[in-house]
């Protein structure tokens, strides 16, 4: 007992060493949130997943055990410290483990054969014995950590709560607690009914050795059974989302059976004479606060949240009436229906809970304290003090991330509001419950890295840079534009609390974004946590995921010269951790990939010479450390591949062509690292079709679904492989490739139904086979083309908004066509476009213009139909707020205009009027300038452009400026200037 004292004292976790750290009441409802709230954190690592990233560690000569809240003590996290020996120890206590386990079960079997012709008192000694075993079992990890340092096939997981073999046992035993803590309440419930004096059979007349030193209230003997019971269903439900509406539902039915043999009691006799009977019986606030965090992880949308907060209202409503004045909610309570109500984004609920806190805060919390100070109230009665319910740093960092969950704008700003009063209460108060901790900066600085505004990275790395500048007694003077602060000193320092994790939140925000200066500043945050943990600070120390964030913002930067700070970068990151023994900064393959991936994207010409090199390093590695890390896989050759074809080296395709040959041998050979992927078939598909070998590329597909339907690789073609083919096809010049691109698209429908390979066609897929008809010289493929867009609209995955250009190569179909009535039909396929809500661009117009444009008047309907169509679509694109007419419009026009207009009066009215709309809309070029001295007389001419071009040979730069700004001529002569300008 004095060292389970001590360790509280100095702000450790309680270890389990008896039964009677298991029953602590009032101990238990503040174990796992008071601990770290009386140390340097102010987390709870029980109920809320907020705080989860620290843990209180007790060293002794051989072990460390860490605080894990699990049942009603925390778990013993016993790891080996010996190297040498840790196999040795980790078999012994995962086989005396498994032991213990099947004995138990057997036990418990055993009685569940049995318990039928037991005595009352003998079942519930038995369900208390066993449900005590399987706690202590439950509290005990599978494997130690060491175990996986020396093993590596099981390299790969982690120990620690919440993994399969962990959970298998809880889910496993739990089924047996359940029952047992059943049967025990059947047995209550059968003595209930036989009346009060029976009861008392099973009640003892002395205080329980469960009691807790600080609280005066008697426990009941089977709290242990409870709390056992529905812990394990709370954590099963936690950390197994597959059963977690079911397991928060089993706790609810084992409280709401409490609850009913207790009104049973407390209707019959509801005297404080009877206190000692009902005791066993009586659910109180520690139960009820097990039941509220398993309802409100569970997996339902809303429901489970609305089920927590319902059985806090009930709770208020049993402590207000004085028919259980145990079950006054407590600020663990508030906290876990403020978190369910956080989780799924119902921000108007859980701020109506912190209001409500705040308020039973500002109302109770100076008499509540003179109570419990003073003892002050008798354990028999219903003068049961108030909890304090004061908002802390868990439930302010709850509704931070319900900022985050419902999506609302400025959720960063807000956030960060919030963590100002956090800090300002915490100055004004020296209250250490609010106290913003590593987590609660870390919540905001998340809001602001994954929002959605520009300077969402940026506001990210300035709150960091705060952090990490702020001392005590500083002014906090934050530039910014979101939010408008008052300049005010705290007398706070929370720079003890900048982690890891919050730079690489910052840095991965960089990186995603893509913007210039992502890589640069990736780079020097990277250099800045290494300079503070060189200096001292060991908590920023960089791990492998912050260099190779470095590496990745570098290479997919764009820059010149990004692959070769990526391999600087790489240099220095060798240096650092080529000989770790630590498995989570070990150097692997990914940072080698990485830098070749730069390389290759980098187009320059000693791209193939570095990354040879880079390659030869690796090889070298793993020759010299037989590690497999260093061994080049399939992403390593991907990247290879990919650079030989963007570059278009010489024999690319034949390169590409051997290194998948080679990548196949050693696959089949054993070596797993190489199994070839589809991605990696798709690039050497692309490979020859941008090598103009449709046919080889055509080859390398097939024997994908070779190997597939073999079973020799694990991975079918998708539909992006057969999309190359049949645009490698559509791409050729070959006479046949409109014949060959529909046997593509054939062959795509085939293994659309086919049980070995399932594709399901996508908007390139028609897109691309449209194309292919189009090219082709193989005449009218107008038929073909309706079929296929038919086809498209009949597929359920395809959205039909994003198929503009399957649509436009319809039209163009239609124009190239010889239909009498081509006009009507392309003007139909705009209607039918709009039908659809397919999103319309300049493109479809000008198709149906040129459609216009290539009608044979051979009769006065098509004439009149052709002109009609033109008029209509041009008066439609000057009408609509989205598109404008650019040059490519107004040429067809004035073509157009000159074509189907007999009248000469009228002709030439309507190419003034065109030519003028053109130049009022800026988008004269030379093409315009062509059409005009080509289908203007003398007089036209001299009335549009004699002003500017005496001799019909105007160039652009005698015109107007605004005839021509929105053409694109002067932005081409304003480059054409700064060349020359440049050059001299």
């Amino acid at each position: 007992m004095m060292m389970r004292a001590a360790c509280l004292k100095r702000g450790f976790g309680m270890i389990r060493s008896d039964a009677s750290s298991i029953s602590n009441r009032r101990g238990l409802l503040n174990l796992n949130y008071s601990i770290v709230q009386n140390g340097n954190e102010c987390v709870n690592h029980f109920k809320y997943p907020v705080a989860r990233y620290s843990h209180h560690e007790h060293h002794t000569n051989r072990c460390t055990v860490r605080d894990y809240s699990f049942l009603s003590t925390p778990f013993d996290d016993i790891s080996c410290s010996n190297r040498k020996d840790s196999y040795h120890q980790c078999t012994i206590y995962s086989r005396s483990y498994s032991n213990e386990k099947h004995s138990l079960e057997m036990d418990t079997e055993h009685f569940l054969n049995n318990f039928k012709d037991m005595n009352s008192s003998q079942k519930t000694r038995q369900i208390q014995h066993l449900t005590h075993k399987w706690g202590t079992l439950w509290s005990k990890k599978t494997l130690p950590k060491n175990f996986f340092k020396t093993n590596h096939n099981l390299n790969n997981n982690r120990n620690k709560i919440g993994n399969s073999k962990n959970i298998d046992q809880i889910a496993n035993g739990i089924q047996y607690v359940d029952k047992l803590v059943h049967i025990l309440l059947d047995t209550i419930e059968t003595e209930t009914s036989k009346g009060l004096k029976e009861v008392k059979s099973l009640t003892s007349k002395k205080q329980s050795k469960f009691n807790h030193p600080n609280s005066k209230r008697i426990t009941g003997r089977y709290d242990v059974v409870y709390n056992i019971a529905l812990r394990g269903w709370a954590k099963a439900g936690i950390h197994i989302p597959s059963i977690s509406n079911m397991a928060a539902s089993k706790a609810q039915t084992i409280l709401d059976r409490m609850e009913a043999i207790y009104d049973a009691i407390y209707d019959t006799s509801p005297n404080k004479d009877n206190e000692d009977i009902i005791q066993d019986i009586r659910p109180h606030t520690i139960l009820y606060d097990i039941v509220i965090p398993a309802w409100a992880s569970s997996s339902d949308d809303k429901d489970g949240a609305m089920r927590a907060f319902e059985l806090l209202q009930h709770m208020e409503d049993l402590a207000l009436t004085g028919k259980n004045p145990f079950a006054k909610p407590s600020q663990l309570t508030y906290n876990g229906c403020v978190h369910g109500f956080a989780k799924r984004g119902m921000l108007p609920e859980a701020e109506m809970l912190l209001d409500t806190m705040e308020q039973k805060y500002n109302a109770t919390a100076t008499t509540n304290q003179h109570q419990h100070n003073n003892n002050d109230y008798d354990n028999t009665t219903n003068n049961i003090p108030d909890p304090i319910i004061c908002p802390d740093v868990v439930t302010y960092t709850c509704i931070m991330n319900a900022y985050g969950k419902a999506k609302i704008k400025d959720a960063a700003n807000k956030a960060e509001e919030l963590l100002f009063k956090m800090m300002e209460m915490y100055d004004r108060t020296g209250n250490d419950q609010v106290k913003p901790n590593a987590v609660t900066y870390g919540t905001v600085i998340s809001l602001h890295a994954r929002s959605r505004s520009k300077n969402g990275a940026q506001n990210a790395d300035r709150l960091l840079q705060w952090l990490i500048n702020s001392q005590k007694k500083v002014s906090m003077e934050l530039n910014t534009n979101d939010l408008n602060t008052d300049d005010s000193e705290y007398n706070f320092d929370p720079s003890n609390d900048i982690v890891t994790a919050h730079f690489l939140t910052v840095m991965l925000a960089y990186s995603r974004r893509r913007s210039n200066d992502a890589a640069p500043n990736v780079e020097r945050l990277l250099m800045q946590m290494e300079n503070m943990y060189q200096a001292g600070n060991q908590n920023v120390k960089p791990n492998i995921k912050c260099f190779i964030t470095c590496l990745d913002a570098w290479a997919k930067s764009g820059e010149k010269g990004a692959a070769i700070r990526a391999e600087k970068i790489l240099n220095r990151l060798e240096k650092l951790l080529i000989n770790s023994s630590n498995d989570s900064m070990s150097l692997n393959n990914y940072a080698y990939n990485t830098v070749i991936d730069a390389w290759a994207r980098s187009g320059e010409k000693e791209a193939s010479a570095r990354v040879d090199i880079i390659l030869d390093r690796m090889n070298d590695l793993y020759i010299t450390t037989q590690n497999e890390a260093f061994r080049p896989d399939k992403i390593t050759y991907t990247s290879l591949i990919r650079m030989w074809t963007r570059n278009k080296e010489e024999e690319f395709d034949s390169k590409c062509a051997r290194l998948l040959s080679h990548m196949e041998q050693e696959y089949f050979k054993g070596n797993k690292r190489m199994e070839p992927d589809v991605i990696l078939y798709a690039n050497v598909i692309e490979a020859f079709a941008k090598a103009h070998k449709p046919k080889l590329a055509e080859v390398v597909l097939d024997r994908i679904e070779k190997l597939y339907k073999d079973g020799k690789i694990r991975f079918q073609p998708n539909i992006v492989c057969f999309n190359i083919v049949m645009n490698a096809y559509a791409q050729s010049n070959s006479q046949n490739n409109a014949d060959e691109t529909l046997r593509i698209f054939q062959r795509i429908k085939q293994a659309q139904n086919s049980e070995n390979i399932n594709l399901v066609p996508t908007v390139v897929t028609f897109s691309t086979c449209l194309n292919g008809l189009a090219r082709s010289n193989e005449g009218d493929m107008v038929t073909s083309a309706e079929s296929i867009i038919s086809e498209m609209c009949q597929i359920s995955t395809i959205d039909l908004k994003y198929t503009t250009d399957a649509w436009n190569s319809l039209i163009l179909f239609y124009s190239r066509s010889k239909l009498h009535d081509k006009c009507k039909r392309a003007l139909n396929v705009i209607h039918r476009m709009q039908d659809f809500d397919v999103e319309l661009n300049l493109t479809s117009y000008n198709l149906v213009l040129d459609a216009s444009l290539n009608a044979e008047p051979t009769t006065e309907a098509i004439r009149t139909d052709a002109l009609n169509n033109a008029i209509y679509i041009f008066n439609t694109l000057r009408e609509s707020r989205h598109l404008n007419p650019n040059s490519i419009t107004y040429n067809s026009l004035l073509r157009i205009c000159d074509k189907l207009i007999i009248d000469d009066e009228e002709r030439e009215k309507a190419i003034i009027h065109a030519f003028e709309s053109c130049c009022s809309e800026g988008m004269v070029n030379d093409t315009i300038l062509r059409t005009m001295r080509k289908i203007s007389s003398h007089d036209l001419y001299r009335k549009t452009l004699g002003k500017y071009d005496t001799n019909r040979d105007a160039m652009l730069n005698s015109l107007p400026t605004d005839w021509v700004q929105n053409s694109g001529y002067t932005k081409r002569l304003s480059n054409i200037i700064w060349d020359q300008g440049f050059k001299t």
